[in-house]
């Protein structure tokens, strides 16, 4: 079983990730924060990681370039509102494996996972 941690300071968005992630058959985890996501990850080993681009403290840009230092091939998908296209292509340009818009889509949010995982 593929495990995602979902990192997003908002407990509506945790919720409803892990809620489609589970019945879609992953093991999922959650972080509030990037802080929370960097003291998770070693211990997690997750596959493939949810990031939300906005958040308090540690934003999504500064967690995404920390987590690529520490799992350099660990696909990390951005989550994020519509009108984050200036910050969106910077982040892909930054090692971001795709990205899903906010609210989610399910049937979109779980063909970008697939396919950074390489499973499609």
């Amino acid at each position: 079983m593929q495990k995602i941690l979902i990192v997003d300071d908002t407990k509506q968005d945790l919720k409803t990730g892990v809620h489609l992630l589970t019945r879609a058959g992953y093991q999922v985890s959650t972080a509030t924060d990037g802080t929370d996501a960097l003291g998770k990850v070693q211990n997690i080993k997750p596959d493939i990681i949810l990031l939300d681009l906005i958040m308090p403290g540690m934003d999504g840009m500064a967690t995404l370039r920390a987590l690529k230092e520490i799992i350099p091939d660990t696909p990390v998908v951005l989550c994020t509102v519509a009108g984050q296209e200036p910050v969106v292509r910077l982040a892909m340009l930054s090692g971001a494996s795709g990205v899903v818009i906010k609210p989610y889509e399910p049937d979109t949010m779980l063909r970008t996972i697939r396919r950074a995982l390489g499973e499609e």
